[in-house]
């Protein structure tokens, strides 16, 4: 298996050109799907990353093999929060 396989994408759904997607090489990335950059690399998983979603505008959430869930600040790329458990559901 690779280690650079995207396992999922999400839209900011207030920035329509705004996307994340997050990989087995254990990072979230956010991209400007206009330009094609990479805006920020989100790093601090030790495990591939399997789910990822923004919660808002600021607030991108991600799980991973690692066991954990965690919160991030999209503008400044560091880790907001960390939760116990690799999966989670939204109500939107």
């Amino acid at each position: 298996m690779s280690s650079d396989y995207v396992r999922c994408v999400a839209f900011d759904p207030q920035k329509p050109n705004i996307l994340a997607s997050c990989s087995d090489d254990q990072t979230i990335k956010i991209w400007d799907i206009k330009s094609g950059a990479c805006q920020s690399t989100l790093t601090g998983h030790t495990g591939a990353v399997t789910q990822v979603e923004f919660i808002d505008a600021d607030t991108v959430v991600s799980s991973s093999n690692d066991g954990t869930t965690r919160a991030w600040d999209v503008a400044t790329g560091t880790q907001k929060a960390e939760f116990e458990g690799d999966k989670f559901s939204f109500t939107k």
